[in-house]
């Protein structure tokens, strides 16, 4: 049974490895071909890193000398972190000031009394509101809990509620606004109300009336003429001189209602330097010079005219020069009043009415109006004094809006804070806002307060040194990953490899694997020729100062200073960092190192020199769209697919010539098995007839 075969399942002849022995002869050529392609493929990741270290290089450098380069930054520092904080826009200008907080804004936060965990809330419209900010809902009822959560859903960044267990058995429920400032304070209306009088959050009380104290700066009208139309504020009191107009605003105009008094007190005093009084002043002068003349002339003509009777002309001469001495409709030097009709009201439509006529005299009498039966309902924007006397000066004083109908209103019963808002001082100057966070004092400047202290805090807007020395910290390492793998790329030599004292196996490894991929390659061993001669070179500033990077404290030696440090026999052109150097000089050369990094040479506002500059001219042909990275990787990728498609060919080919070798050595090994089988029949034929004899 040993001598069985069965071809395609056993092989007398082990046709399967000769089969195998040839086929490795065929595959030579595909073996060839996938060594081919395992190479291109690390040459294009080889190119694809090399472009990325090319990259962060670029962007290094472009971030030293673009228009966000960090030589503009600031930052805000604080002598008092705990007390307040500050960040700052980078276009801020540097300057200092001293803040004292005062007082933190705050919200309004109220707790109600202790109620049964059982406690139900009614169905109801619940309405709570802080300022301009309101939540309304309808509420079907439940408890303490379901209506605290239902108030939470509805008020986020407005109102919110907690329930504190603070007795065993009950709850108390807490509602606070969100945002903070007096005008922001807790209003409950609607069944709000209710529930918030009920549960002890509030008690409900009257209101005094409500004055409104009108502080306004007046503003003078024009007229003429215009050294006789004068005003004068006298203590708490404005004087306006005769003939003249003055107007004053209502604060932002009110809108009156039925319970609104106007009030004010006026007065009018006679003013001796009127434009009539020193007219009439004139006039009563010529008047007695006339009278003169004519008793001299009277005196020479007695006898003459003692007995002569009075003419039309002799009457009408002695009324002219009575007139003249008086003013014509006058009776004498002081005259009364011209108008008591003197108040104002204007309105935001532009229309006006006058108010009732004030009382003579100079003492300062009361005057009480209903603001809205004058009005009318409009809104009221101004009060006017139109003085139209010609020797009286109108003062007006004391001048409130009084709403004479109570108020009722509510107070919390146990607030756990209470609507305020922040106070701080600037440089001396007391400042109110309704939040913390303050950005509206210094423009680009936003200001946080931590808590209120009587320390003061020193605040001080300064150049971002840090960001300049991190900027230039990720440059330089850029610099330096780079012309590592450009070393390594471009020779041969394991020293290299060596040298490199931050690397661990894996990296290591890694890098050994490229060493001289590309020592042939021109366009690598010129940029980093390039990068070389760009980091040692001096650079001009704007004041004519020849500056470089070992100025600042970065070289390929940084031990020894100027051109000197350049060694590349050391260091193969890695540079390095003196921190304390470049500290000292980031805080006192911060313009030169700005200008090294990148100048505008002709003043087109375009950088167009300076290290900085420079890298990433000399990297942008290799990383740009169509660049040398993508031109190299196209050309790699363009091979691969040819490659690949001959690799599918082979195989093909390959497959063909296994299947033929496999079907000759089966029909080799099926033919001996019949030669076999006959041979053993006539072996057995022969036996059987040797037999028979």
């Amino acid at each position: 049974m040993a001598d069985i075969s069965i071809p395609g399942v056993s092989s007398r002849f082990d046709t399967g490895k000769m089969i195998d022995g040839l086929m490795r002869v065929e595959r030579i050529p595909r073996d060839r071909l996938e060594k081919s392609l395992a190479d291109l493929e690390t040459q294009k990741s080889t190119w694809q890193t090399l472009g990325r270290r090319i990259t962060d290089l670029r962007d290094g450098a472009n971030q030293l000398y673009s228009y966000q380069n960090p030589f503009n930054e600031k930052t805000a520092v604080s002598s008092d972190g705990s007390v307040l904080e500050a960040s700052v826009s980078r276009d801020v200008r540097t300057q200092k000031h001293s803040f004292t907080v005062k007082q933190m804004s705050l919200t309004d936060k109220f707790i109600s009394k202790a109620l049964d965990n059982n406690y139900k809330v009614p169905a109801g419209t619940y309405t709570f509101a802080a300022g301009e900010n309101e939540v309304s809902f309808k509420f079907n009822g439940g408890s303490l809990r379901e209506f605290s959560e239902t108030l939470n859903r509805r008020g986020q960044g407005k109102i919110a509620s907690n329930l504190i267990a603070v007795k065993s058995g009950t709850n108390s429920f807490v509602v606070e606004s969100l945002v903070s400032g007096v005008e922001n304070k807790l209003r409950f209306e609607g069944d709000a109300l209710q529930f918030a009088v009920e549960t002890g959050l509030v008690n409900q009380v009257q209101r005094e009336s409500e004055i409104i104290t009108i502080k306004a700066i007046p503003v003078k009208n024009s007229a003429d003429p215009p050294d006789l139309i004068q005003t004068a504020v006298q203590g708490d009191s404005l004087k306006v001189s005769p003939m003249a107009n003055v107007s004053i605003a209502l604060n932002n105009g009110i809108i009156p209602n039925s319970s609104m008094l106007l009030q004010f007190e006026t007065s009018l005093n006679e003013n001796s330097t009127s434009f009539a009084t020193k007219q009439a002043n004139t006039m009563a002068g010529m008047a007695t010079s006339a009278q003169q003349t004519e008793a001299e002339t009277a005196a020479i003509n007695e006898n003459e005219d003692q007995y002569a009777p009075d003419t039309e002309e002799s009457v009408a001469g002695d009324q002219d020069s009575a007139e003249l001495a008086t003013g014509p409709g006058e009776t004498g030097l002081h005259s009364q009043p011209d108008t008591l009709n003197v108040v104002t009201l204007k309105f935001a439509d532009g229309t006006e009415t006058a108010l009732p006529a004030i009382q003579e005299g100079v003492n300062f009498t009361p005057n009480s109006y209903n603001l809205f039966e004058l009005s009318g309902g409009k809104t009221v924007s101004a009060l006017e004094i139109k003085n139209g006397n010609r020797n009286y000066d109108v003062s007006i004083r004391n001048i409130q809006v009084m709403d004479t109908l109570p108020k009722a209103g509510t107070e919390p019963i146990a607030p756990l804070t209470s609507a305020q808002n922040a106070i701080l001082v600037m440089d001396g100057i007391e400042i109110e806002r309704p939040n913390n966070n303050i950005d509206d004092i210094i423009p680009g400047l936003n200001i946080k307060l931590r808590t209120a202290s009587e320390k003061v805090v020193d605040l001080a807007v300064e150049s971002n040194n840090e960001a300049v020395k991190d900027a230039i910290i990720t440059l330089v390492g850029s610099y330096n990953r780079l012309m590592t793998e450009l070393n390594v790329l471009t020779r041969g030599d394991e020293k290299i490899i060596n040298e490199i004292s931050y690397l661990n196996t894996e990296e290591r490894e890694a890098l050994r694997s490229k060493l001289g991929t590309f020592a042939g390659d021109t366009s690598l061993n010129k940029l980093r020729n390039d990068l070389i001669n760009i980091a040692t070179a001096s650079y001009q500033t704007s004041d004519g100062e020849s500056v470089m990077l070992a100025d600042f404290g970065i070289a390929t030696d940084v031990r020894r200073a100027g051109a000197a440090a350049y060694d590349p026999s050391r260091m193969r052109g890695y540079l390095e960092i003196d921190e304390n150097v470049l500290d000292e000089t980031i805080a006192g050369k911060a313009d030169a190192l700005k200008q090294l990094m990148g100048r505008d040479s002709d003043s087109d506002l375009i950088v167009d020199s300076g290290l900085a500059y420079a890298l990433d001219r000399v990297a942008r042909p290799f990383v740009e769209i169509g660049g040398i990275i993508a031109s190299k990787t196209g050309g790699i990728d363009s091979r691969i697919s040819a490659d690949n498609r001959r690799m599918e060919t082979l195989d093909r080919s390959l497959e063909r010539k296994e299947a033929e070798l496999r079907a000759q050595y089966g029909k080799m090994e099926d033919a001996y098995s019949r030669m076999e089988q006959m041979s053993r029949s006539l072996d057995n034929f022969g036996s059987q007839n040797n037999n028979k004899r």
